[in-house]
């Protein structure tokens, strides 16, 4: 991975969500079920998060999205 912006969010993009950290099983699954599968789904799909999601669990995940979270 290079050590820069671009290459942590390709890093990011391409992750399982399951292997974000402090995404669990549950969370796993709801996401799953909406269909997101990676991590560039977290940033691609801000829209979504954002009506299914309290504005915590928003913010957390976008984090994680962009691999700050």
């Amino acid at each position: 991975m290079k050590p820069d912006l671009e290459g942590l969010s390709e890093f990011i993009g391409n992750l399982d969500i399951r292997k974000i950290p402090y995404i669990g099983g549950m969370k796993e699954t709801t996401l799953n079920a909406m269909g997101f599968k990676k991590g560039r789904d977290l940033r691609d799909r801000a829209s979504d998060l954002m009506i299914a999601f309290t504005e915590h669990e928003y913010n957390f995940l976008i984090k994680c999205g962009m691999g700050i979270g």
